[in-house]
């Protein structure tokens, strides 16, 4: 059948590792209002790329309720690394990958 996913990406990390937000702004004038999690009624999954280009495919109803994920926590969920898409090496930063004059 098919599955509702939503698409995030991040380039943050810390000493901790990567960190993704997985949450919305509802909309408004300015979208300057609160970011709120998203219903896991609604999404069925979220797929998450890292700066690193590992990508992640993580259940919506084991992240509900949360804005901010700490992307080490959820290795489990690996479910491959797009570096090869990039004709890049598997570790490379994705920002990093040298641009030729």
């Amino acid at each position: 059948g098919l599955s509702r996913v939503q698409v995030k990406t991040t380039t943050s990390s810390s000493r901790n590792g990567w960190q993704v937000t997985v949450s919305r702004r509802p909309y408004s004038a300015g979208n300057r209002t609160a970011r709120v999690p998203y219903d896991p009624e609604v999404i069925d999954q979220f797929f998450i790329i890292d700066g690193d280009l590992t990508m992640y495919l993580i259940p919506s109803k084991l992240i509900a309720g949360r804005i901010g994920l700490l992307l080490r926590a959820y290795r489990d969920y690996i479910v491959g690394n797009a570096s090869g898409l990039l004709g890049m090496t598997t570790g490379s930063r994705a920002g990093s990958a040298g641009a030729s004059a």
